[in-house]
């Protein structure tokens, strides 16, 4: 009995020691469960690109002259945000629509994107409507154009009977608010329940479904243009930094900052000129996330709303073990039906290397568009999302110095005229814009750009025989891969 006794303490302590052994085997390796899930690292979706701390837009629709948005590019570049334009299609309306739209969207610093008024259309058709819109870009003659947004259907049963336009990754843009001096008619963050009071977010990640997407408008927040004394500076310099505030509160609950001005009013020849506050404003904002150290993700509007459409389809993230490295594994779910094929941004998956046999090391990524480092042993993977939404790999290793994104801005290290052409050399592979005013005038009064192309290089040559180059002020536009940009000082030569 004694000896029955003895085996059977024997195989339950051998029983516990290994289970114990397996445990701390596993501890060292890095190995922990996560919710009856054995994973190596910690793997989270960003709510954000890049993990970015919240999300920034600012946006306009069509416009009716050049000039009327080539101050707003400028700004755009000199304080390094994102900006898009909002085409309604030309339904008999009379819009003009933007000759220079091709070049807009190869100078990178915009996006354009089409928008239509639910109004006039009376198809839920999808693949009829899906037809009309590839009309409509191909008589646009544009490369690389965003998904559709739309305007219109304001009461709750129209918002309802709009899901479908989910299929195209649409979102909602203007139809909104004029600015008032109330600060709570300003807000408009992601997030916000519908009748709730306003400014009250919630999390972000449980929020910003699909019919959050679709029912709320990028309002205004700066000068609409028709809503404001015609030259009262004071009240649009004010706005500005009021703006800059909300957008402060938005960043905190990391949420998506959007604003709407109809750039193509703010400036009539003798009668109002807001293009100087404009750059104030963009100014303000610039300074607040400074001063703030937040890191923002500032995109194309539709290209911000189709992360949140990418991000959302990704029901599971996993790690294992891969000898010397790690394999991340993303599985999805498509609980809205949405089209997968129609989305071309990365979505970000966080990973901590912490515990892990990565830990201290820098890594590279098989299988990654890209790689933003957070800090030791964070990084922030981008990963295209399978258009048949099968099961997505990569595979991260160790590297000597790493493999990542640079987000520090480019750096114009020459610039010179050589008769006509505009000889440009930067510190980093660019694309390059020639912004051209008259002499000793502001960053604002811009007459009009030259282009270098969509191609990043280090050494651009542009043609500026259109103009007397020599009797202008010549500002130029720089832009990199990770979309960080600067506007130069003017060049008199």
């Amino acid at each position: 009995m004694k000896t029955m006794l003895t085996i059977i303490l024997s195989l339950l302590y051998s029983s516990m020691f290994a289970q114990v052994s397996q445990a701390a085997i596993a501890s060292l390796k890095g190995t922990r469960d996560h919710g009856g899930k054995s994973t190596t690292g910690i793997a989270e979706k960003a709510p954000h690109r890049h993990n970015a701390d919240f999300s920034w837009n600012s946006n306009t629709d069509n416009y009716y002259s050049e000039e009327k948005l080539k101050f707003a590019e400028a700004a755009h570049f000199k304080y390094n945000f994102g900006g898009n334009i909002f085409i309604n299609p030309p339904l008999g309306n009379g819009n003009e629509l933007p000759s220079d739209r091709q070049g807009i969207l190869d100078g990178g610093r915009w996006d354009i994107s089409i928008y239509f008024n639910l109004n006039d259309w009376t198809t839920n058709d999808t693949a009829d409507l899906r037809t009309q819109i590839q009309e409509i870009k191909d008589s646009l003659s544009l490369t690389n154009i965003s998904a559709i947004s739309y305007r219109g259907g304001d009461d709750e049963g129209a918002r309802d009977s709009l899901v479908w336009l989910k299929q195209f990754l649409g979102g909602r843009n203007s139809t909104a608010n004029i600015p008032t001096d109330t600060p709570t008619s300003l807000y408009n963050f992601y997030g916000i329940v519908e009748g709730d009071t306003l400014g009250n977010l919630i999390n972000p990640d449980t929020a910003w479904n699909v019919f959050r997407i679709i029912s709320q408008a990028s309002t205004s927040r700066f000068v609409n243009g028709d809503g404001w004394v015609e030259n009262d500076s004071a009240s649009t310099a004010a706005n500005a930094i009021t703006s800059a505030t909300f957008m402060l509160e938005t960043a905190q609950k990391r949420g998506f900052y959007r604003n709407f001005t109809h750039l193509h009013t703010l400036f009539e020849t003798g009668v109002k000129d807001w293009r100087n506050g404009y750059f104030g404003f963009l100014k303000n904002h610039r300074d607040s996330i400074s001063s703030n150290n937040y890191f923002e993700y500032s995109a194309g509007y539709e290209e911000i709303i189709e992360y949140a459409y990418a991000r959302d389809l990704i029901s599971n993230t996993s790690t294992s073990d891969i000898g010397d490295g790690i394999r991340l594994s993303l599985d999805f779910t498509n609980n809205e039906d949405i089209d997968p094929s129609l989305i071309e941004t990365p979505v970000s998956i966080v990973i901590t290397t912490v515990g892990t046999n990565l830990e201290g090391n820098e890594i590279i990524c098989t299988g990654c568009e890209g790689i933003r480092k957070i800090a030791t042993d964070s990084f922030a993977l981008d990963l295209k999302i399978p258009s048949d939404l099968s099961q997505k790999t990569v595979d991260i290793s160790h590297h000597e110095s790493g493999v990542y994104y640079d987000f520090t801005k480019p750096a114009i290290t020459s610039a010179t005229l050589d008769g006509t052409d505009l000889n440009v050399t930067t510190d980093k592979a660019t694309i390059v814009t020639a912004f051209y005013g008259n002499r000793n005038g502001e960053d604002w009064e811009i007459e009009g750009t030259f282009r270098s192309g969509s191609t990043y290089q280090t050494s651009h040559t542009i043609d500026l025989s259109a103009i007397t180059p020599t009797a202008k002020d010549i500002r130029i536009g720089v832009i990199t891969k990770e979309k960080q940009s600067i506007l130069s000082s003017p060049y008199r030569f």
